[in-house]
């Protein structure tokens, strides 16, 4: 149950054949919390666009409510960081938080952008520990098979479960 201080947000939704745009309702810990809340296994979204992957401009369909699975979503994109949720907390003996260049690769996504982390920076703990789904900030998503399909985002959730690959990312690609 949301509290008293839920709020709707706009995301971006994308699942292996389709992006859908629409709203969500989130309480204080922001679309992080509830992504990551492990008593859920779906989320209601709703004033839903619809469209696949190959033609993501193209709406198919407007439905006012849908309910996603959660573990079929690959990434959430997001208009604003504060749509996260609080900040990454300081782990123990820790108390400054960097930000770190980071590119994350799924079968359908490649997303480059910056992790928050507190103390020495482990790509491993990254990938492996934690909820299910990773704040990436300042972050460009590109479908691989789909070249049309590239989108600039304030922030994006990863969904670790469905990442092959991720590495610290020196070396910006070329426009």
């Amino acid at each position: 149950m949301l509290s008293s201080t839920s709020r709707f947000i706009l995301a971006n939704f994308f699942t292996p054949s389709y992006r859908i745009l629409g709203r969500v309702q989130v309480g204080n810990s922001g679309l992080i919390g509830l992504m990551n809340d492990p008593n859920t296994s779906s989320i209601e979204v709703t004033q839903v666009s619809l469209a696949r992957l190959q033609e993501p401009k193209v709406i198919t369909e407007r439905v006012n409510e849908i309910r996603l699975v959660k573990r079929a979503i690959l990434l959430i994109g997001l208009g604003r960081e504060n749509e996260v949720g609080p900040s990454v907390v300081a782990r123990a003996g820790y108390g400054r938080v960097d930000r770190h260049r980071v590119r994350g690769i799924s079968g359908t996504f490649e997303v480059r952008g910056d992790v928050e982390w507190a103390g020495r920076f482990d790509l491993a703990t990254l990938l492996l520990e934690g909820g299910d789904f990773l704040p990436i900030y300042d972050a460009t998503l590109q479908a691989i098979q789909y070249p049309d399909l590239r989108m600039r985002s304030p922030a994006v959730l990863f969904n670790r479960r469905k990442m092959d690959i991720i590495s610290l990312s020196i070396d910006e690609p070329e426009e």
